[in-house]
């Protein structure tokens, strides 16, 4: 841990460092981290400590007040300690600068740790390259940190680490599905191959595919190495990815590529997990037919043809090169030769003759003799990727990140939470297609020359050791995972653990949704034995990285807290009724936070500023409102308590509640839905859905395609519902948790402005059917509360 007191000279300079509280002493892991006084002016100095004389307690816990700035000599201090009570004073001592001076605090961090094409120019010139504005009243709210400074990640990602004699260390192991029956499927990229084959991509895109810094490329990958070159490929020349997860439907997918204007689509044609394939391709070809009719066109297509069998680039020679030849005449103007359609296995076939993919290994064999392309550098505040998260009106929101601050950001949080250095072994197992996948999967692990581990399957497949299994294999230092994949994982017996060593474990981590004591307890006690540190950690795709977290033998452990707020920011608990900011110990509201920004957070909703201020900053001016609700303990420790607005967490997926209720009222046997959230033993959270039927049960009885002997016309109807979001959202849309058909004519309860009274709804899902529901003043319609209950009674007697 490193610590930089605020003195007068600046020069001065106090070095911490802290051994890993792992089962095994430390492996070498130790490392310094230097945190130097800025040179800001006396002026602005006065300023910051004007604007924050205290932090306040609640920030800092109990024995804060006896941690203060000393004059210290003009030499490093340097302190090893293992003591957790120490940790926690010497963190308190950096957060307190951090907050104090945030612009000098990353951007020393910046200078020291990352690349920049005018890095002296920039940091030595620029003392205030940190700004930011939550209130909207008092002008446009943004965000931005080392404008002007010019910088590319996918250099920082690779190029750096190779500058430094990490070429042929492995950046990525690539595990598949069946990995451990097929061992040929299991790759392993060093840094210089990821970067060599990421070169090869990038000049594909540019000369074949006409991308120019700023375009878009929607990634429509599953969880395979070609994922991370298609990112490295996008960083590498100033393009834009926008990763959307493989589990989306066509209709997902074409909402997703229609608003970010993407005119690039990498795809695979086939997806592997838990030993099923799913065939990409036809919802590949169903989205951009959906593209066309709404009038945009994807002008090229890049896919990996994972196909069942061996790969056409390896084992098929003759139609490589028939396919090659096919592929040249496409670009020299030519028809398309009838290689495509002739090739084995019909590799052109699926796509029904709706377009002429580009095979992925092709596109690089063809740049093979071509240079590799010129790294462009850009302004830190330029975008970086487009990552979509679901919203409370139903439309996703295309949530923009810029280079400079979330590289920074992303790899000091990766560093510090899990003690990381060059070489280490991660294994986070979250998708690519959401936040976590990006941060920690890919961007944290590479900006620190680690080697991330990459797994294409599910958590208990082909049996419940799995994930202990590539543990093992690996070697890998530090675990990342859901608290949904613990709490499965708990369910399947701890033998499933105690049959593996994991002994190259030093810290575990959590991360998506509170994890919950009995979950915690277990990871601790059966996976790490007693003896690991457990980093919970609580994030937002819209922060991009770490905002509040349990450092590693920092303070105290607590069975599901969250922890301690990171260095430069402020956690702020809100009283939901007045918005008014509630102070000290053993309050619980809203949380959010507010100045000094992150910065990694981000800055924009692609397209859509307006629902940007008025979605986040402006529900209590001055904040930033996460839409999580929080407690803060005696200790200033935060608890997350779950979501407070109209987003469900199922599984770490947030889902927008107004999402699904669209896809179910567009159904044709339902006129209105609501979905509310309950708890779930193994997802947190499952949805449960109310339809209002369209027609009377007794009229659909008569209708032919409700007529079965196998099932009940109620059953059609549920399990037509559930393909309806299946198909319109995605399988983990489907309301797991119960779908309540109500007869035509039974309204769902709102307020008299419109609002879903999801408050009763969610005691009714959770079956209290007292009727006890507290005031209903302001319902609408309070009769329909009854007619709901008496159905949920009648569907409750049915299942018995």
């Amino acid at each position: 841990m490193t610590l930089m007191l605020p003195a007068s000279s600046s020069t001065t300079t106090a070095v911490f460092r802290s051994s890993s509280s792992g089962r095994r002493k430390n492996h070498g892991a130790k490392r310094m981290l230097r945190v130097r006084a800025s040179s800001s002016s006396e002026k602005e100095t006065k300023k910051r400590a004007k604007e924050e004389e205290e932090v306040p307690p609640s920030v800092l816990g109990p024995s804060h007040a006896t941690i203060h700035s000393s004059s210290v000599e003009k030499e490093t201090i340097e302190v090893v300690t293992d003591d957790p009570r120490e940790q926690l004073k010497r963190y308190q001592e950096k957060y307190r600068y951090s907050i104090r001076h945030p612009g000098a605090f990353w951007a020393e961090l910046a200078y020291e740790n990352y690349s920049w094409e005018n890095r002296d120019e920039f940091f030595k010139h620029n003392e205030h390259n940190e700004r930011e504005n939550f209130d909207a009243r008092k002008g446009d709210v943004n965000v931005e940190f080392f404008k002007g400074a010019k910088t590319n990640i996918a250099y920082n990602c690779l190029d750096r680490n190779i500058e430094k004699g990490l070429g042929d260390a492995p950046a990525i192991i690539f595990e598949s599905d069946e990995g451990f029956e097929r061992e040929k499927r299991c790759e392993t990229l060093t840094y210089l191959e990821l970067k060599e084959k990421s070169d090869k991509l990038a000049n594909h895109l540019i000369y074949v595919c006409n991308v120019k810094p700023g375009d878009v490329v929607v990634c429509y990958l599953p969880m395979i190495p070609e994922v991370v070159v298609t990112m490295m490929a996008c960083a590498r020349i100033g393009a834009v990815h926008n990763v959307v997860f493989a589990g989306y439907s066509a209709e997902a997918l074409a909402k997703r590529i229609i608003d970010s204007e993407a005119k690039v689509l990498v795809s695979a044609a086939m997806s592997y997990r838990g030993g099923k394939a799913i065939e990409l391709f036809k919802i590949v070809a169903e989205a951009e037919k959906i593209c066309e009719i709404q009038g945009h066109r994807i002008e090229e297509r890049v896919c990996h043809f994972n196909l069942p069998g061996s790969e056409p680039h390896t084992d098929w020679p003759k139609e490589k090169a028939e396919i090659l030849a096919a592929y040249k005449q496409r670009h020299g103007g030519n028809e398309m030769s009838p290689a495509w359609t002739d090739a084995p296995h019909g590799i052109m076939r699926p796509y029904y003759g709706l377009c002429l993919l580009e095979s992925f290994d092709l596109a690089l064999d063809e740049q093979e003799s071509r240079p590799p392309p010129v790294t462009i550098w850009r302004d830190a505040e330029d975008p970086a990727f487009i990552l979509y998260t679901s919203g409370s009106t139903g439309a996703p929101k295309g949530v923009v990140h810029v280079i400079g601050g979330y590289m920074v950001h992303v790899g000091e949080t990766m560093k510090e939470a899990f003690n990381v250095k060059a070489g280490d072994v991660t294994f986070c197992t979250a998708d690519v297609g959401w936040i976590t996948g990006h941060s920690y999967l890919v961007y944290g692990p590479l900006l620190n020359g680690c080697t991330s581990i990459l797994y294409e399957g599910k958590p208990d497949y082909p049996n419940a050791s799995r994930l202990w299994e590539i543990c093992d294999k690996y070697r890998a230092k530090v675990l990342y995972t859901a608290p949904t994949v613990i709490r499965s994982l708990k369910k399947q017996g701890d033998e499933w653990v105690t049959k593996t060593k994991r002994d190259s474990l030093e810290i575990l981590g959590t991360v998506g949704e509170p994890i919950g004591e009995s979950a915690w307890t277990w990871f601790h006690d059966v996976v790490g034995e007693g003896k690991l540190p457990i980093v919970d950690t609580w994030w937002q795709t819209e922060t991009g990285g770490h905002v509040i977290l349990s450092l590693p033998n920092v303070g105290e452990q607590k069975p599901g807290r969250c922890g301690l707020p990171f260095y430069g920011c402020i956690p702020a608990i809100l009283d939901p009724q007045t918005g008014k900011e509630l102070d000290g110990p053993n309050v619980e509201g809203l949380l959010a936070l507010k100045p000094p920004a992150l910065p990694g957070m981000f800055r924009d909703i692609y397209k859509n500023h307006e629902r940007y201020v008025k979605s986040y900053f402006q529900e209590i001016d001055g904040y930033y409102v996460s839409g999580d609700g929080a407690r803060r303990d005696e200790d200033g420790q935060y608890y997350i308590t779950g979501r407070v607005d109209d987003v469900i967490n199922c599984s770490g997926h947030r889902i927008g509640t107004a999402e699904v209720e669209n896809a179910l009222a567009r159904n044709v046997f339902v006129t209105e839905a609501a979905v509310v959230g309950i708890p779930s033993e193994i997802k947190g959270q499952e949805l449960f859905a109310f339809c209002s039927l369209r027609e009377d049960i007794q009229f659909l009885k008569e209708k032919a395609e409700l007529k079965s002997s196998k099932y009940t016309p109620e059953q059609l109807i549920v399990r037509d519902l559930m393909d309806t979001c299946a198909k319109e959202i995605g399988s983990f849309a489907k309301p797991t948790g119960g779908i309540l058909l109500l007869q035509p004519g039974t309204g769902i309860p709102k307020t008299r402005s419109g609002k879903l009274v999801r408050r009763v709804l969610r005691k009714i899902a959770k079956g209290d059917l007292t009727g006890d529901f507290g005031d209903l003043s302001a319902v609408a319609n309070p009769e329909s509360i009854q007619c709901i209950i008496q159905a949920k009674k009648k569907a409750n007697e049915a299942e018995n």
